[in-house]
């Protein structure tokens, strides 16, 4: 019986997979067939419209490579933006923690020079180190 069973699951099996594959395969050609045609429309109007080589690039310039300086633009912008208020809030917690009477040992500096971070500051009861110290 258990034969059976086995040799019933693996042809079920085997004609659940090819439906599968059937199935697969005619979505995929409706969806290149669909893609195809849309493409095909777009080139059938720019052909019909007869557009000079210096209006594709011009287009191709406006539609890509302008918003892509601005983008890189804003990127740089927010990076700035984020350095600064990483340096103010690090400027503060050393503050912060100065007036707690803990000594803070002071590092390279590196997020004021705009390098990565890198952790800086021990911390230490005030009576171990002497004064707080605050780059």
């Amino acid at each position: 019986m258990q034969v059976h069973h086995g040799t019933v699951e693996s042809y079920l099996e085997s004609i659940l997979t090819d439906a599968v594959e059937n199935t697969a395969k005619k979505q995929a050609m409706m969806e290149a067939n669909a893609k195809a045609q849309f493409l095909n429309e777009i080139v059938d109007g720019l052909e019909s419209e007869n557009v000079s080589e210096d209006e594709v690039v011009k287009d191709l310039v406006s539609s890509f490579l302008l918003p892509e300086v601005s983008r890189s633009d804003l990127r740089t912008q927010l990076k700035n933006d984020q350095s600064r208020l990483v340096a103010a809030a690090h400027e503060e917690l050393l503050k912060a923690v100065a007036a707690e009477g803990m000594a803070v040992k002071a590092g390279t500096g590196a997020a004021k020079e705009g390098k990565p971070e890198e952790p800086e500051a021990e911390l230490a009861p005030a009576g171990e180190e002497g004064e707080a110290t605050t780059e």
